[in-house]
C-alpha cells in the first residue's frame, strides 16, 4: 500500500512537467512591421517568432500554428475570430502567413493573436494581441484637400515678392556653355531693383547660382559677384 501511495505522487508531479508547453510566441508582425497602420495589401502577410520558455531548453520547434484575426480587441482575447480562425494548421511556418479571412476594408482595424504547439504536440499560451489597419484602397475614397496657403492673389499683385517670379522666364543653353557647364542644365532667372534710399538686409536664393550687382555680404562672409548655393541656401545680406 506505500509502496502504490508513493508512485501515484511520483507520477502525479511528473505529469505535470511533461504537459507544459516549452516555447511561447512573440514578435508578432504584420508586412514585416509591428502594429502598421494604414497597409493596403488585401492579403498581408503574418509572421512571428518562438521563444523558449527556458534558457537550458533544446531542440524546440513548432510543429502546428492556429491564428485568428478579429474586429475587436476583446474578440481576439476571448478567442473569436470573426474575420479568421485557421484552426490548428500542421507545419513550422512561422513567417509569411498570407491572410486567408474575409475581406478586408477600407479603414479597418484587426486585431491578431497566434497559438503554437511545439516539437510534443504541446499547445503554448495565446500571443498578446497584435493590430493592424487598413489604408484607403480605392481612389475614389481620396477626397482630402491640399492644405496650404492660396498664394494666386500675391502673385497677381505687383508690389507682392512673387511678382518678381511671374515676370521670370526659363533659359536653357542650345549648346555646351564656354564655362563647361552641362548644356542640360537649365536656370531660372529673375531680375529686381532696389529701391533707391533702401537695404536689402535679408533676403534667401534658391538659384544655382546667383549674380549680384552691389556689394553681397553673406553670414559666411563676404562674396564675388557670382557664386554657388549649396544645397541649404545663404541668407544674404545687400549693404
Amino acid at each position: 500500500m506505500r509502496f502504490e501511495a508513493v508512485l501515484s505522487l511520483a507520477v502525479l508531479g511528473w505529469l505535470p512537467l511533461y504537459g507544459a508547453a516549452t516555447v511561447r510566441v512573440v514578435d508578432l508582425r504584420c508586412e514585416y512591421r509591428k502594429n502598421p497602420l494604414g497597409i493596403d495589401d488585401l492579403q498581408p502577410r503574418l509572421s512571428w517568432r518562438l521563444e523558449g520558455l527556458s534558457a537550458t531548453a533544446r531542440n524546440l520547434k513548432q510543429s502546428a500554428y492556429q491564428v485568428i484575426v478579429a474586429t475587436t480587441e476583446s474578440g481576439a482575447v476571448a478567442g473569436r475570430g470573426d474575420l479568421w480562425d485557421t484552426g490548428r494548421i500542421a507545419g513550422d511556418q512561422s513567417i509569411q502567413v498570407v491572410y486567408g479571412g474575409k475581406p478586408l476594408t477600407s479603414t479597418l482595424r484587426f486585431y491578431w493573436r497566434v497559438k503554437v504547439w511545439d516539437q510534443d504536440g504541446q499547445a503554448s499560451s495565446w500571443s498578446e494581441n497584435a493590430v493592424a489597419s487598413m489604408g484607403l484602397l480605392h481612389t475614389e475614397e481620396w477626397r482630402a484637400k491640399w492644405i496650404g496657403k492660396e498664394e494666386a492673389g500675391d502673385q497677381q499683385d505687383p508690389a507682392s515678392p512673387y511678382w518678381a517670379l511671374k515676370q521670370a522666364s526659363w533659359i536653357e543653353p542650345a549648346s555646351a556653355p564656354a564655362d563647361g557647364t552641362d548644356a542640360s542644365d537649365v536656370f531660372f532667372r529673375a531680375n529686381f531693383d532696389v529701391p533707391a534710399g533702401r537695404t536689402v538686409v535679408d533676403a534667401l536664393a534658391l538659384s544655382y547660382a546667383t549674380k549680384v550687382t552691389g556689394p553681397l555680404v553673406t553670414k559666411k562672409g563676404k562674396l564675388g559677384p557670382l557664386f554657388p548655393v549649396d544645397e541649404n541656401p545663404y541668407d544674404l545680406f545687400l549693404n
